[in-house]
């Protein structure tokens, strides 16, 4: 599911969700295209209301978002509150989400949200017709009932902080056309028991019997699209972990890449001469490195693939680890070289045979 979900208990995670705004209560329901979703939700406010069950109960909520401009790579900024209400008897304390965004993924038509750097979940965003009033309604899959309705729509001033305090707003007008909510709980013997409740009332997962829960966990993996609740779980800490690791690699990167900034301010261009054996023959080289740039015999090579006179090619990447280089220069046979300046090391290799040079 979309938004708060990572972050706070009150939403619940997309594998645990059966959304319950009935799809048959709607009409003239349409998809958005990617394009549509970005000119629906780019710099605005957007207020709605969640209805859905998931294995720690069944929720209903209002919720309101801003949304900032979608970025040419494919970012937004994005932030979501869910204010302070009561609700049948439960005093709900104010959630919010920062350093959030939000993203659309063209391929499938989607809008998706999450971290910076992390990956992030994705929705289906429509538009159908309740009472002749056009609203939004966000779902998991193309074809099932919608967890979110967004009724009511400002324009964001993107010249402002997205992160400036929300507005206090009368709630009044998200609750008028939804002070009843159909809530559905499964029982063991797989009949649906539809119970209407208005907004004073709370069914609580817990007064289920165990039997009861096990039916609708087991419910919720199907259309999860899992066979057994277990696999759901699994799949979930799976996901989890690998976003984990995705995220420390990526601070690893960002940590060393600042750390890297910071050394190259005041680099001593580093030196070395190698002399490589090699089918017979003696070559030696002289390498040096200013922190910029890569000198092989005083040509200065550059990052990437680059074209050097009479007809040279060459390409310079930088290796794992500190002051180290794989260099390929092309034009007079082909050579590749692994260069290692913090050890003053090097590899050649020359149409396919190997010389380790003797440098200093």
């Amino acid at each position: 599911m979309k938004k708060l979900l990572t972050y706070f208990i009150l939403i619940f995670l997309s594998f645990n969700i059966n959304a319950e705004i009935s799809r048959n209560s709607i009409d003239n329901i349409k998809q958005l295209s990617w394009s549509e979703i970005v000119d629906a939700v780019s710099e605005t406010y957007q207020y709605g209301y969640v209805s859905a069950v998931n294995i720690d109960g069944l929720y209903f909520h209002p919720v309101e978002a801003r949304y900032g401009k979608l970025s040419q790579k494919n970012l937004g900024e994005y932030k979501e509150r869910v204010p302070a209400f009561k609700y049948g008897g439960f005093s709900i304390e104010e959630q919010s989400g920062n350093n959030l965004f939000w993203s659309i993924d063209k391929k499938n038509n989607q809008i998706c949200y999450g971290g910076k750097y992390s990956k992030h979940d994705c929705v289906y965003l429509f538009e159908g017709l309740e009472n002749n009033q056009k609203y939004l309604y966000f779902s998991n899959s193309k074809n099932g009932d919608f967890y979110e309705r967004t009724t009511r729509i400002l324009k964001f001033d993107s010249s402002k902080s997205i992160n400036q305090p929300f507005k206090d707003l009368s709630w009044n007008y998200v609750f008028k056309n939804s002070n009843r909510i159909n809530l559905n709980v499964y029982t063991s013997e797989n009949t649906l028991l539809s119970k209407n409740k208005n907004q004073q009332d709370k069914v609580k997962w817990d007064n289920l019997s165990t039997e009861d829960k096990r039916v609708a966990e087991e419910k919720i993996a199907k259309d999860a699209g899992y066979i057994t609740y277990a696999e759901m779980q699994n799949a979930k800490k799976i996901e989890e972990k690998r976003i984990a690791e995705e995220k420390k690699a990526e601070e690893r990167r960002i940590s060393y890449a600042r750390k890297e900034k910071e050394r190259l301010k005041n680099f001593k261009t580093l030196t070395m001469s190698c002399m490589y054996s090699i089918n017979g023959r003696y070559l030696t080289y002289s390498w040096a490195y200013d922190g910029k740039k890569l000198y092989w015999e005083g040509i200065p090579i550059n990052f990437g693939k680059n074209n050097i006179e009479q007809g040279m090619t060459t390409s310079l990447s930088k290796l794992p680890g500190k002051d180290r280089f794989n260099i390929k220069i092309t034009g007079i046979g082909a050579m590749e070289f692994n260069n290692d300046f913090d050890s003053k090391n090097s590899e050649m290799d020359y149409v396919g045979m190997k010389a380790f040079g003797s440098c200093y």
